[in-house]
């Protein structure tokens, strides 16, 4: 019996620890449930997303929660990214079960895109931040208060 092995969608792990190489990054909910609907949930992981790990470890840039997955805009200091996400994942396992959720949180892995020098990151940040427009989850002018870009 052969065994199937996971296809690896990893660039080399030293690109994720290079100082300021920027990524943009999606972690998406398990099973894609729309667990961020729930507002006592939605508020704890978008503070543990805003202000905890990723505003301290890393070049914070851009955050967007959507209803099933967040997005970050983070450029990397000097922890691996892969690590910093992992324990990033776990923290809000516990706090969300910690406030009654007793489900699994998120996802196996998360998907990453390494920006490239000329792609720009004000761009990449304000697609992130338009983000529930083009969902429908908020009017163009409306407020939609789980985003966040750092030149607002």
């Amino acid at each position: 019996m052969t065994l199937k092995s996971r296809k690896n969608i990893r660039l080399e792990r030293i690109i994720y620890e290079e100082p300021g190489r920027i990524f943009s990054i999606t972690i998406c909910a398990f099973s894609n449930k729309q667990i961020f609907l729930n507002k006592n949930l939605a508020d704890v992981v978008w503070s543990a997303a805003k202000d905890g790990i990723f505003s301290t470890e890393t070049d914070l840039m851009a955050v967007c929660l959507m209803s099933d997955h967040l997005h970050l805009l983070i450029g990397v200091k000097n922890k691996n990214l892969i690590d910093l996400i992992s324990r990033w994942k776990r923290f809000t396992q516990k706090i969300v079960y910690d406030v009654g959720y007793k489900d699994k949180l998120w996802q196996r892995s998360f998907y990453d895109h390494a920006l490239r020098r000329e792609e720009q990151v004000n761009v990449v940040a304000r697609y992130i931040y338009e983000n529930p427009i083009r969902a429908g989850s908020v009017a163009e002018k409306g407020n939609y208060q789980y985003r966040w870009h750092v030149w607002l």
